[in-house]
């Protein structure tokens, strides 16, 4: 008799702690951050959170008499029930998917939805919601944002194509008829009518530098510049860029030098677009540095890069102006106050590299000379 008692008293202890034990996860499971539910092979609920119902707008007893079917948006419901039915059949299905469900006001929500693989006492799944409409909302906004801007872009590139074609005969016409006079001799010209002549040649000039620059400039932007990537050395266009502008260099009182000097060093390139990239940065580095300055060309390697480098002695860059040097028509005014170039030259050069899958930086400081560097890598691989 005595053995009975305290049977009946440790199964009374049992259910005592079981109720208790259900009642804590029952709380866990109401107050948990993220909205749960669960659900039977039908889609009727056994269970669902206080999270889930903020998020629909229903209460407890009405969404208990509503079925996921009757949740869900149109745009959802097809590819959420097939994966539910594939979960208690068995099949693959879709773990963690983004599903629209449709709250009692009639509004769309966008719910991350995760589904557990255990199977609660074998005929029930747990979904685990989080409420992700306004960052996807945002996201949306976002990529509508960016692809008007691509198509602006592209437009505006198309623009620019355009009128620096229709622009390069004219001006190509007006600077060889100015030429053009200026060979056969202006001795019947007066002083003045020199001095347009001078002016006509030399705007024409800059113009027809800056219609090629712009066109350039639009095939690199459109991917349209077709580049031959090799390993090559590249001492060897350094060394004919070196030769053809160390004369102009020494004319303007300029010592140039190639530091330290190396026979051989690879790197995978196109050897006419990186005569470009040379070219266009000694030839600032000569423009920029007033006389009795200095100029140094230096390669090195640097692990799977080699590394060129473009030194001078000149006027400097503005720290202002250093963040954006490599913008298209950014230009940085000379002494004199006027600027030099088309403001187009750098940013070429930038979108060179880049193809190259290099990179182009400027160390400067005015009054202190400039550092140009651009990477390039051993290999395509």
């Amino acid at each position: 008799m005595k053995n009975k008692k305290i049977l009946v008293v440790d199964e009374r202890e049992s259910l005592v702690l079981l109720e208790q034990k259900a009642r804590v996860f029952e709380t866990l499971f109401e107050h948990a951050p993220e909205g749960l539910m669960v659900l039977n092979v039908r889609g009727e609920p056994l269970y669902i959170n206080r999270r889930v119902l903020e998020m629909l707008g229903y209460s407890r007893e009405e969404a208990l008499n509503l079925t996921l079917a009757d949740l869900l948006a149109e745009e959802s419901f097809q590819d959420a029930m097939e994966s539910h039915m594939n979960f208690f059949l068995g099949r693959d299905y879709r773990k963690k998917r983004d599903v629209i469900f449709r709250a009692k006001s009639g509004e769309k929500r966008i719910v991350s939805l995760s589904v557990s693989d255990y199977r609660l006492q074998g005929d029930y799944a747990i979904l685990s919601f989080a409420d992700v409409t306004e960052e996807r909302m945002s996201l949306q906004q976002l990529k509508e944002a960016n692809e008007r801007l691509q198509g602006l872009d592209h437009l505006k590139s198309e623009y620019i194509n355009t009128a620096t074609h229709e622009l390069r005969i004219p001006v190509t016409v007006i600077y060889s008829y100015c030429s053009l006079i200026k060979e056969i001799g202006d001795e019947n010209l007066t002083e003045e009518q020199r001095q347009y002549l001078n002016a006509a040649l030399e705007s024409s000039e800059r113009l027809t530098e800056l219609v090629n620059d712009m066109l350039d400039l639009s095939k690199l932007d459109a991917g349209k510049e077709e580049m031959n990537f090799e390993e090559n050395n590249i001492m060897e266009p350094i060394r004919e860029v070196y030769t053809v502008l160390a004369p102009f260099a020494s004319r303007n009182g300029l010592d140039m030098s190639l530091e330290p000097f190396q026979e051989s060093v690879f790197a995978c390139f196109d050897n006419a677009h990186i005569r470009c990239v040379l070219t266009n940065l000694i030839g600032n580095a000569i423009k920029f540095t007033p006389r009795g300055g200095k100029i140094g060309v230096s390669v090195a390697r640097d692990g799977d890069e080699v590394h060129v480098s473009v030194t001078d002695t000149g006027e400097g860059i503005p720290e202002h102006y250093v963040p954006r040097i490599f913008d298209e028509f950014c230009q940085v005014k000379s002494d004199n106050g006027s600027p030099k170039g088309t403001g187009l030259g750098l940013a070429i050069c930038k979108r060179i590299v880049n193809a190259h899958r290099g990179k182009m930086w400027v160390v400067s400081a005015p009054r202190k000379g400039s550092r140009f560097t651009f990477s390039l890598p051993v290999s395509r691989d």
